[in-house]
């Protein structure tokens, strides 16, 4: 009816046309129209329940782009305020005045916004919590958020790291007194070593993390390189499909090269 194949593939590009927009108007929003807007009446019953009051409010997060806080603007139509450790440029241009970066938001401190994104995902676990992801909201307000199946071997290595974090924070907190301001590049210092100089060992290690993101693999295991010599195009595949793309090379290659240059290069 349409002229979609359900056999061939679709990106964001190749979507942009007429019989699709007349399938998503006449087919996909009345389905969704239908079958969420319980949920979505959950969703508002829940965020009352937890005190959410729009205008209010601030949303606390990691980063990147402020898509939870644009989503809560609009469901509510009301201004929210947004706290991140870093915020990236270009998504939501509107409403960079009403978020703020710690690490870097802006034009300020972008080169650190270059090196942490070269290594986000990988950065991102570092917080990640140990259960599964939020699928829909129930009716049921004892119990109000489903959460997906969660079965993800990073637990106990996210557990201990951040135990850690936990404890250095409650162990400075006796010394805070000593130091009148720790600057940024100070405390990112060791994270960005990792992520963009990490030696065998560490790009061994936290390459055998998981990853579930679209798709599901590792963040850093390359195959031999001999597999490589004889099947190039893999390579590229391979490396396409890397979380951390600078443990991969650093793993499949082993000596010390610039590896961030040579990611900065490619991502060029």
């Amino acid at each position: 009816k349409y002229g979609i194949n359900p056999k061939q593939e679709y990106n964001n590009s190749t979507l942009k046309n007429e019989a699709f927009k007349r399938f998503y108007n006449e087919y996909v929003s009345k389905y969704i129209e239908e079958n969420f807007k319980g949920e979505y009446d959950n969703f508002l019953k829940y965020m009352d329940s937890i005190g959410f009051v729009p205008g209010e409010a601030v949303v606390v997060d990691l980063g990147w782009n402020g898509t939870i806080q644009y989503c809560l603007q609009r469901i509510y139509n009301k201004f929210v305020k947004g706290y991140y450790l870093g915020v990236e440029t270009g998504l939501y241009n509107n409403m960079q005045d009403s978020m703020s970066g710690y690490l870097f938001d802006g034009n300020r401190n972008q080169e650190i916004s270059k090196k942490v994104y070269s290594f986000k995902s990988l950065f991102e676990v570092f917080f990640s919590a140990t259960h599964g992801t939020t699928l829909g909201y129930s009716a049921d307000q004892t119990n109000p958020v489903i959460l997906g199946e969660y079965e993800n071997l990073n637990s106990n290595i996210i557990d201990t790291i951040q135990k850690g974090t936990k404890d250095f924070a409650d162990g400075f907190k006796l010394y805070e007194k000593l130091y009148d301001e720790i600057d940024i590049q100070s405390i990112l210092e060791g994270l960005i070593e990792l992520g963009t100089r990490p030696n065998y060992e560490q790009a061994c290690d936290f390459g055998e993390l998981n990853f579930d993101n679209l798709t599901k693999g590792k963040f850093a295991a390359p195959r031999k390189l001999r597999f490589y010599l004889f099947h190039p195009k893999m390579l590229k595949k391979d490396m396409f499909a890397s979380e951390w793309k600078i443990g991969f090379m650093k793993r499949l290659l082993k000596i010390k090269l610039p590896y961030y240059s040579i990611y900065s290069y490619l991502k060029r």
